[in-house]
């Protein structure tokens, strides 16, 4: 529905049916658009608004964690492609939930005051059991903040709405205090459910075919990070690989066909939109031709985001380091739609869950520039299967974020995460 408000009721109602009447202690509100080089018609103040009156309004005491998104979202085992509204919905009297917003262009610091905070309103000995994390710019320092204020090994599940247009975080909290709205930073929904939660983070990349390779070139092997910076939001830029320009060591790695698509932005620096905006088949290049970075805990994988001239820019979030050494990877519509179920079935078989009452999943946005309406229904309904039918809310953006490497989370990738409630 094109009207804010109509969509906004109409997901309401939906809602309302499904859970019985039952009120919801928490909502979780994703206004999509249809791609980031348009506009959304949903205006997330005036949703904020609707949510809270008209026949199927949320009580006064149901919290909202909100975000503005792009390209669709699963709900269930229906993939809804485009504009749309979805809410997931909680009802748990006997568990404890917190809604927070954080403008990390304040610091780390500022992030964990504000998380902090909304730990202690909760009530609850220890940390939370469980976290959805949703942000747009500034991820790494949100990240430390939110570490600093829960532990390291806090359990956190989301990732970064960047492709939102326009961008937009906002919690309403509920029981008479005003609502909270930004266009960076982060938005958390604290958890301490009296469900048993669990999640996995997996990875949809692997190394190229060895026919992509380029036959008038060396074969790729890897390269060391010689020069980079950091930009006021977070996203890290590598001026040289191996002493040379980044961007020409890492075409040097890809097939001719993918270096035509970026040629604008190799050879012009000004005058040009940022590649992200250029389109999802140019994004998808970027995507499709990752870079690894191997370490002690496993394969950190990044992702191109923008081309200046000889420098990359990467996704925001994923930190990489002057003398780590990069190698290409890649991703395929094949690999990605199968392995995005993967996330759902990993988690139900390592922890032994059963009995599904409800899942989260957040899964990166080359889901939809590759699989395209068809891909993105198959990956809707195998998820469904691998967790039993059970109510599904899956959302597409990047970077993810998870527990890929051990106890502590962080940003990668080309990652597909899944949050299950038993």
């Amino acid at each position: 529905k094109p009207e804010t408000a109509e969509a906004t009721e109409a997901a309401l109602r939906q809602l309302a049916s499904k859970l019985g009447g039952a009120t919801p202690d928490v909502v979780l509100v994703v206004l999509c658009g249809a791609n980031p080089q348009e506009p959304s018609p949903y205006d997330l103040d005036a949703c904020l608004a609707r949510l809270r009156v008209g026949e199927h309004a949320l009580g006064a005491s149901t919290k909202v964690v909100a975000t503005t998104s792009c390209m669709g979202i699963a709900v269930e085992s229906q993939w809804v492609g485009g504009n749309a509204i979805a809410l997931m919905g909680i009802c748990d009297p006997e568990g404890a939930y917190e809604v927070c917003y954080a403008d990390a262009s304040q610091g780390s610091e500022a992030v964990r005051e504000r998380v902090a905070a909304a730990a202690a309103r909760a009530g609850r000995d220890g940390p939370p059991t469980v976290s959805i994390v949703l942000t747009n710019g500034h991820e790494t320092t949100s990240l430390r903040g939110i570490q600093a204020a829960l532990g390291e090994e806090a359990h956190l599940v989301g990732g970064s709405a960047s492709y939102a247009n326009p961008p937009g975080l906002a919690v309403s909290p509920g029981g008479g205090r005003p609502d909270e709205t930004g266009t960076s930073g982060a938005v958390m929904l604290l958890c301490w459910p009296t469900a048993t939660v669990a999640s996995a983070f997996v990875s949809g990349a692997g190394d190229p075919p060895t026919e992509q390779g380029r036959p008038e070139r060396p074969p790729a092997t890897e390269g060391k990070i010689t020069d980079l910076y950091t930009t006021d939001r977070g996203s890290v830029v590598v001026r040289t690989i191996d002493g040379r320009p980044a961007s020409e060591v890492w075409t040097s790695w890809l097939p001719a066909k993918d270096i035509e698509q970026l040629r604008p932005w190799l050879d012009e620096i000004d005058g040009r939109d940022p590649l992200w905006r250029a389109g999802a088949a140019v994004a998808a290049v970027c995507g499709q031709n990752a870079m690894g970075v191997r370490r002690a805990e496993g394969t950190v994988i990044v992702c191109v985001n923008d081309i200046m001239g000889g420098e990359l820019e990467f996704l925001p979030g994923v930190e990489v380091f002057e003398g780590e050494r990069l190698f290409p990877q890649f991703v395929d519509k094949a690999r990605i739609c199968e392995r995005t179920h993967e996330a759902a079935k990993e988690v139900c078989a390592k922890q032994g869950i059963s009995d599904i009452r409800g899942a989260f999943t957040f899964s990166c946005a080359l889901n939809v520039m590759l699989g395209e309406a068809d891909g993105m229904q198959d990956v809707s309904d195998k998820m469904a299967c691998a967790l039993g039918s059970a109510p599904l809310f899956g959302m597409i953006g990047g970077p993810e974020l998870g527990h890929a490497y051990g106890d502590k989370a962080s940003f990668a990738c080309v990652m597909y995460s899944c949050l299950v409630f038993q």
